[in-house]
């Protein structure tokens, strides 16, 4: 809690830190972090280290009322829109933390153990959404993506880059400005409207 504290560099607000429950939960009032249980082991440990990290750097490098104004309303936009904004986060978080970007690959690592991310071609909408994520933090953090996620994604890395390649680019030149960074991804939706299917005017 008090390692949160510090790296948000939040100590005026009031909020409660809590433990409870397996994820993390933030609002204006509380936060919510994995419950620590008596017999602690690595991996719980790690689990609850990166939910924590995750939260204070949200806290520190995050606009709530700016990201509600420019999120898509339509779901696999609003998706990708808020897994785009999770990477700039980390990205800027973790750029003089290393402690931290460790802790954050742990969170992805166990996020992807059961997740299954199939190659382009089909139309499974999950697996689109993971893998522009996971292209767009490998970008932008220069973080690998995990292990088991890399045979899929030599499929979709061209996929993703003959219809955003340029944009990605642009992401990357633009984390500390979270609403150039925004306009950015809305523009990358823009050129996956066909794939995904959607359209946000």
């Amino acid at each position: 809690a008090s390692t949160l504290r510090a790296i948000s560099g939040d100590f005026d607000n009031d909020r409660e830190i809590n433990f409870s429950g397996t994820s993390s939960y933030l609002s204006s009032k509380e936060i919510r972090l994995p419950q620590i249980l008596k017999e602690l082991d690595k991996e719980q440990l790690a689990n609850l280290r990166g939910e924590a990290d995750k939260i204070a750097l949200k806290i520190k490098y995050h606009d709530p009322i700016l990201h509600n104004k420019l999120t898509p309303k339509s779901v696999l936009s609003s998706q990708i829109f808020q897994l785009a904004e999770e990477a700039r986060i980390e990205a800027e978080g973790t750029k003089k933390l290393l402690g931290v970007k460790n802790n954050l690959q742990e969170l992805l690592v166990k996020k992807f153990r059961e997740a299954v991310l199939s190659v382009p071609g089909n139309d499974d909408k999950e697996s689109l959404v993971n893998a522009l994520h996971l292209v767009i933090r490998e970008k932008i953090t220069g973080s690998k993506s995990p292990s088991n996620t890399l045979i899929s994604l030599e499929k979709w890395r061209p996929w993703i880059n003959s219809r955003i390649g340029n944009l990605l680019n642009q992401l990357s030149e633009n984390t500390e400005n979270q609403k150039v960074f925004a306009q950015k991804t809305k523009e990358l939706l823009t050129a996956l409207q066909a794939d995904i299917g959607e359209t946000d005017n």
